[in-house]
């Protein structure tokens, strides 16, 4: 994923769907991932308002490339 052309990154959080495209997964495997996160806070940090998700960018780029530290 680039990020310097990746127009996701500007975001403080995303949906399920873009969050599956920057992790190059399906919205399934996403779906259980994004669930297991907001019980467990981790590995991803989930906002959940109702029945909607949001992922913070921050942590799917740490989940990606690891901590840079930044």
């Amino acid at each position: 994923m680039d990020t310097v052309n990746n127009p996701h990154t500007d975001c403080l959080t995303v949906d399920v769907k873009t969050c599956a495209q920057m992790l190059g997964l399906g919205l399934r495997s996403t779906y259980r991932l994004v669930e297991q996160s907001y019980r467990e806070k981790q590995p991803l940090r989930v906002l959940r308002f109702g029945t909607t998700y949001r992922i913070v960018t921050k942590s799917i780029l740490t989940l990606v490339y690891g901590n840079t530290g930044g």
